[in-house]
């Protein structure tokens, strides 16, 4: 029996969903910066494995309206919620996003997995026990895994639990050598998004949409 599923990773601003999302690939697909929504709809990365298939959906930070994108981005984390076999919470390494989930995401069937990112920057590893400890009270994962995104610790221990508690299927959703749902030109948008925020400052808002006009592959 093969098991496949849609796993959806939600957070704050900032928290590390994309460099999660492109670590669990083992490649760049979602695009990441030092600003808050550079995410702003939901992409997906696909892992096949065995008899496994997990598709895996980075959404945008949880934030509150205050313009018309806001309303977008919330509406794209709301089909998440909606839409996920397992809810992946992402927190940081400190107490500053621990009731966050409780106040933005509403409750779902969804299996539950914690994960809690940047442990690279905890020198004492003891000081997350208490923490792992306060998410285990309050929200009842199934798991909860400190890794760090950025330095690939932890990841392939993560990756393992997404499989495990994966429902069982009689087919995947998609063909084994997909590693995503978006068209690479698509993809090729967001990284674009990505550099101007990287490159720029002030003169650029978040509210950049790129628009694809021509797309041509090289040899290389």
């Amino acid at each position: 029996m093969k098991k496949a599923g849609f796993v959806t990773l939600f957070g704050p601003p900032n928290i590390g969903k994309s460099t999660l999302l492109n670590a669990l690939m083992k490649r760049k697909l979602a695009p990441v910066s030092r600003r808050p929504q550079t995410t702003w709809r939901r992409i997906a990365g696909i892992i096949t494995e065995d008899n496994a298939q997990a598709v895996i959906f980075d959404t945008p930070g949880l934030i509150s309206a205050k313009k018309k994108i806001d309303n977008f981005i919330i509406g794209e984390i709301e089909k998440g919620q909606k839409d996920t076999d397992i809810s992946i919470y992402i927190f940081s390494n400190d107490y500053q996003d621990i009731e966050i989930f409780k106040k933005k995401i509403r409750k779902t069937n969804s299996v539950l997995i914690a994960v809690i990112n940047k442990i690279d920057l905890v020198k004492n590893k003891q000081l997350l026990l208490p923490l792992i400890k306060k998410i285990e009270e309050l929200y009842k994962p199934v798991e909860v895994y400190p890794v760090s995104a950025l330095k690939n610790i932890g990841i392939d221990e993560l990756k393992k639990g997404i499989l495990k508690y994966l429902p069982e299927q009689t087919d995947f959703y998609y063909p084994a050598n997909y590693l995503s749902t978006e068209e690479e030109r698509y993809i090729v948008t967001d990284l674009v998004r990505e550099a101007l925020f990287s490159e720029l400052g002030e003169e650029v808002p978040y509210e950049t949409f790129v628009e694809l006009e021509e797309f041509k592959e090289r040899e290389k």
